[in-house]
This record gives structure tokens, C-alpha cells and sequence, in this order.
């Protein structure tokens, strides 16, 4: 279990987490990331209200009817638009190739 200082306060992590009504998985990717202990307790976490409607050049559908037009996996355009893109960057985005070995 890792241990850290902030304002003169060690705790570890989980209870910094639940001090700050904060995800842990959060906490810790912010952490991990190199972000500071002040920047991870202050900055705003952001919240999703996701209604799987998406409105796009004007036609409102569904995320699964979006996904399979542009031959995306549902997962796949789920987690684009969740980190921030944009609708169109999510849909136009080229899907990375992956090489299997065998």
C-alpha cells in the first residue's frame, strides 16, 4: 500500500480517494499520470449523462446505428466520445489495425 503527503496529512491512497469523494481508479490514473497531489484532488472529475442518442450531420440515432455505419465497434466510439472527442472525430477517426501472430 503506498503512502503519500499532502498538506501535511500521509494517508494512503484509498482514503485520499474517499476523502475527496473521488474514484480510485480515477485517483490513481491522475497519479500515475505524473499529476501532482494538489492537481488530482482539485481538478473537476468529469461525469458522462451518456442517453446513447447521438445527433450527427443533422440525423439523431442511436450509438449502435452510428457504429455499425461507420463499421466502429460500439465499445469503440462508446470510449472516443467518453474521452472528449468530438462526434465527428469520433466516427471519423481511423481504427487502429492490429497484427496477429500466429
Amino acid at each position: 500500500m503506498k503512502y503519500l503527503r499532502y498538506k501535511n496529512k500521509i494517508q494512503c491512497m484509498t482514503h485520499w480517494a474517499n476523502e475527496y469523494n473521488m474514484n480510485y481508479k480515477t485517483f490513481i490514473g491522475r497519479i500515475n499520470k505524473g499529476w501532482t497531489m494538489k492537481k488530482t484532488l482539485s481538478e473537476p472529475v468529469r461525469v458522462y449523462h451518456f442517453t446513447g442518442k447521438i445527433k450527427y450531420k443533422g440525423k439523431i440515432n442511436t450509438l449502435v446505428y452510428f457504429a455499425r455505419k461507420y463499421n466502429i465497434k460500439r465499445c469503440t466510439l462508446l470510449s472516443r466520445i467518453n474521452r472528449g472527442l468530438t462526434i465527428h472525430k469520433a466516427l471519423t477517426k481511423p481504427v487502429r489495425k492490429y497484427t496477429t501472430y500466429e
